[in-house]
C-alpha cells in the first residue's frame, strides 16, 4: 500500500527549513520511497505574507495537484517531478482541492472562497463563498475591525473604542489576494478546509463557523449552485478532512479535539476520540485494516517531540496498529506537521 503525505514546517516563521514536502510512503514496508521539496521564503510584512506550505492533494490520471500558499503545482506521479504550475489573484492560503476529468476545485482559505478551474486550461469558471450563498449572510465585526487596524485604515485606539453592531455584511471584491493572510483578511471567517465531489454536489468543510470553533458540513448543488447544511451547524470541532470510505460513510477528522466524526449512510453521526495527547488529527485515508490518520504536535509547545507521525486504527477506531514517524525531514527545533494523507494504491 502506497500513500502520499503532505508535510509542512511546524515552526513556520523562520528562515530555516523553508520548504513543504510531498512524501510517498510504502505503508507495508514502513519506508519512505520518494520526497519532493517545494521551497518558499517565509516572510510577514504589514501588507503581505508568505509561508512554505504544501497542503492539499488531488489526483487524476497520472497527475498530482498540490496546493501551495498562492499557487497549484502539478506533479507527474511516475517521475515525481513538477511539470506545471498555475496561480490566480484569488488564491491565498490554499488548502484542500479535488480534481475531476474537467475541473479542479480549490479552497482559498484566507478569503473563504471555493474556486473552480478548468483542469486542462486553468481558466477560472466560478468562485463561491458561504457568505454570498444565503447560508450565512453575516461576518462578525471583530474580524473586520482587526483588518482595518492591521491595514492602517483606522488607528488601533479608535478601533478598540468603536461600538458597532456585532455583525455586518461585507461585499466581496474580486481583487489581488495572493499575498494576504487570514489574520488581516476581511473575508476570512470560516476557514474553508476541504472539498469533495459526490455526483452533482460538492461537500465542503470549514474549520470554524463565524469565528466559532465548531462548524458544519456544507453541500453545494452544482446544477443550481444552491447550498445547504448537511449537519447541524455546531457538529464538528475544528474539522479538517473529508473521507468517503468504501462502506459509504463520510469521515471527518476533528483537529480541535483529536477525534474522527462519522456520518453513517442512514444519516446518524458519531464521534470517536482517537487520542488524548494534545495532537492535531489532520489527514485520513483507508488502509486494509481500517484507517491511517496523520497526527502532529502543537507548535506552541516549547519542548518535547516535534516530528509528525501516522497511526493506523481499526475500522471502528477502537484499536490501534502500527505507527510511522516522519523523522529527519526537518531540523528537530523546526519540526513538521502533516496536512494530508492520500492513498494511491
Amino acid at each position: 500500500m502506497k500513500y502520499l503525505v503532505t508535510i509542512k514546517p511546524l515552526t513556520h516563521n523562520t528562515n530555516i527549513n523553508t520548504y513543504g514536502l510531498l512524501v510517498e510512503l510504502d505503508w507495508t514496508k514502513k519506508q519512505i520511497l520518494r520526497t519532493l521539496k517545494f521551497p518558499a521564503a517565509n516572510y510577514t510584512t504589514r501588507y503581505s505574507y508568505m509561508r512554505s506550505f504544501v497542503q492539499g492533494i488531488a489526483h487524476y490520471d497520472n497527475l498530482l495537484y498540490l496546493s501551495l500558499w498562492n499557487y497549484v503545482a502539478v506533479v507527474d506521479h511516475d517521475t515525481f517531478q513538477i511539470v506545471d504550475a498555475f496561480s490566480h489573484p484569488l488564491m491565498s492560503d490554499n488548502h484542500g482541492l479535488f480534481a475531476t476529468e474537467q475541473h479542479l476545485f480549490i479552497c482559498a482559505t484566507a478569503i473563504d472562497t471555493l474556486l473552480c478551474f478548468k483542469r486542462h486550461s486553468y481558466e477560472l469558471q466560478w468562485a463561491w463563498r458561504p457568505d454570498d450563498a444565503g447560508i450565512d449572510q453575516k461576518l462578525t465585526m471583530p474580524r473586520i475591525l482587526s483588518f482595518l487596524k492591521r491595514s492602517g485604515r483606522i488607528p488601533g485606539k479608535i478601533a478598540g473604542r468603536l461600538r458597532i453592531a456585532n455583525s455586518i455584511k461585507v461585499p466581496f471584491a474580486k481583487a489581488e489576494y495572493r499575498g494576504i493572510d487570514k489574520k488581516n483578511s476581511p473575508y476570512h471567517n470560516h476557514h474553508l478546509n476541504e472539498v469533495r465531489q459526490v455526483g452533482d454536489r460538492l461537500l465542503i468543510l470549514s474549520a470554524k463557523w463565524n469565528g466559532r470553533p465548531r462548524s458544519p458540513l456544507i453541500e453545494l448543488n452544482l446544477e443550481n449552485m444552491q447550498s445547504s447544511f448537511v449537519t447541524p451547524i455546531d457538529e464538528f470541532h475544528r474539522p479538517h478532512d473529508i473521507l468517503l470510505d468504501s462502506a459509504g460513510r463520510i469521515l471527518v477528522t476533528e483537529s480541535g479535539n483529536e477525534s474522527v466524526g462519522c456520518i453513517r449512510p442512514d444519516g446518524t453521526i458519531i464521534h470517536v476520540r482517537i487520542s488524548n495527547e494534545h495532537l492535531f488529527a489532520r489527514g485520513i485515508a483507508e488502509s486494509d485494516a481500517g484507517y491511517l490518520v496523520g497526527l502532529s504536535y502543537n507548535r506552541s509547545l516549547r519542548s518535547g517531540p516535534r516530528h509528525p507521525f501516522i497511526k493506523e486504527y481499526s475500522k471502528d477506531f477502537s484499536e490501534t496498529g502500527d505507527t510511522f514517524a516522519f523523522e529527519d525531514l526537518y531540523k528537530s527545533d523546526v519540526g513538521g506537521a502533516i496536512h494530508n494523507v492520500y492513498r494511491v494504491y
